[in-house]
């Protein structure tokens, strides 16, 4: 049950890697609620990392499906049909999930050097 929701977010988020899943699904978290979530998420990882590796065991996994589902949702329906028709593909839409981080500095900085980037680019190509 578990190893199935986990699987959703795996093709929702375009990754197999655990640690850009977390991230991905923790940036549609505020400022606050992000070290909670993280530490929730972490477990779910924990908890599917020994599931698969030792088998079956006597931990009931509902909460931890529900709290899978909760990212699912928050994916799907928060994220992905406020957005809708804004991003082309899933790429596009983990990108944002990428740079979704909190700090507006970090942000204002990676768009300058884009945009630096962007202005050299257009240059050498009127050449």
């Amino acid at each position: 049950m578990l190893f199935k929701r986990w699987t959703v977010l795996e093709i929702l988020l375009n990754t197999d890697q655990n640690d850009i899943i977390i991230k991905r699904c923790n940036s549609l978290y505020s400022k606050e609620s992000k070290p909670l979530n993280k530490q929730v998420l972490e477990s779910l990882r924990q908890y599917r990392n020994e599931f698969v590796h030792e088998g079956d065991n006597s931990l009931n996994p509902l909460i931890a499906c529900f709290n899978v589902q909760e990212s699912i949702f928050n994916l799907i329906v928060r994220f992905n049909l406020r957005h809708a028709g804004f991003f082309k593909n899933i790429e596009e839409a983990n990108s944002f999930l990428d740079n979704n981080i909190a700090d507006l500095n970090e942000l204002k900085t990676r768009k300058m050097i884009i945009d630096k980037v962007i202005k050299i680019k257009e240059k050498n190509t009127k050449r």
